[in-house]
């Protein structure tokens, strides 16, 4: 993985907008590597993963 993958993949993850499965595909690498390149401090510190749902009423 690239110095500039990395810091797109760091920058997708932090914005919340793709899940780490996501973003591995759109990096073609697999989620491991792509856990292994992001900031450790910022994994599993956002609320939520992917596309915003509506939540049931």
């Amino acid at each position: 993985m690239t110095a500039e993958k990395a810091k797109l993949a760091q920058r997708l993850y932090d914005e919340g907008q793709h899940t780490v499965a996501q973003i591995a595909d759109i990096l073609g690498v697999k989620r491991g590597t792509l856990y292994r390149h992001l900031n450790p401090a910022s994994v599993g510190a956002r609320l939520r993963s992917g596309p915003a749902t509506s939540l049931p009423a």
